[in-house]
């Protein structure tokens, strides 16, 4: 039995792509999804100064703002991982929400946690949308220290 880590961004690609996965790996095998949810604009800009770059535009820290778009972020992905999950016949999966970078965050929970395999989704859109929007599955790819699906959106 090989522990799985299911990405999904709670996207109809991927939770297709989760879907498909376990459809052809068979339902043997313990199943995680993952969604990764963006830092707070306060840990960026908490980065950026760390780094020696200031903001010349941000307004200063509002706790009580940054508290209700973490819980609206949180709340998101609760969401995406119930829909993807939902989805998926015949497994129960376990359900992890990290927050980062997600190309990076899926490698390093990929890593940490002793995953065999890594699936993640790909749109297809090809060279230049990567190079100007970047991908994550790319990222993955090239980066993970784990075998790598990568599930195609099909072409219509």
């Amino acid at each position: 039995m090989a522990r799985v880590l299911l990405t999904t961004d709670g996207s109809r690609t991927a939770i297709d792509s989760c879907a498909r996965a376990v459809q052809m790996l068979g339902p043997d095998h313990d199943y995680t999804l993952l969604v990764v949810v963006p830092p707070s604009p306060v840990v960026l800009a908490a980065g950026f100064s760390a780094m020696g770059i200031e903001s010349v535009s941000a307004p200063p820290p509002d706790p009580e703002a940054d508290a209700e778009a973490e819980s609206a972020r949180r709340q998101e992905a609760d969401e995406a991982l119930a829909r993807t999950a939902e989805a998926i016949p015949g497994v129960t999966p376990s359900r992890l929400v990290a927050t980062g970078n997600p190309g990076n965050e899926i490698c390093r929970v990929a890593e940490d946690q002793g995953f065999d395999m890594i699936v993640v989704g790909s749109h297809g859109w090809g060279l230049v949308h990567r190079v100007l929007v970047g991908s994550v599955s790319h990222h993955v790819l090239h980066h993970a220290t784990k075998p790598v699906l990568v599930i195609r959106e099909p072409r219509e």
